[in-house]
């Protein structure tokens, strides 16, 4: 890429190459994860990406005492969306506010 930085893609099609392996050992699978922490926010990766606000991310959940959980991203246009999974709705409004993100409500509510 011409801007230095890797970006991941997951494709769910690969996970059904090998019928009876998980495509990531170890790893707890997405409807797990859903289920556990139902609360996501979405925070746009600037151009520069996130530098020490990623350092202040991750601090924010060892003040809180939690786990720092990430979602799967995304690219929206030229934008790259980073998601934090939640399992409490105030930590992640509280989240969402401090770094400018996008809560959203869980499908089950909807």
């Amino acid at each position: 890429m011409a801007s230095g930085r890797r970006v991941f893609f997951h494709h769910p099609a690969a996970a059904h190459r090998v019928p009876n392996m998980s495509r990531y050992k170890g790893r707890t699978s997405l409807k797990v994860l859903a289920r556990e922490f139902p609360y996501t926010v979405e925070t746009a990766v600037p151009e520069g990406g996130l530098g020490r606000t990623l350092d202040r991310m991750y601090e924010f959940h060892s003040l809180h005492g939690i786990k720092a959980q990430a979602g799967a991203g995304r690219r929206v246009d030229d934008c790259d969306i980073v998601t934090w999974l939640f399992a409490d709705p105030q930590v992640a409004e509280e989240f969402a506010t401090e770094f400018n993100g996008t809560m959203l409500l869980p499908s089950t509510i909807l």
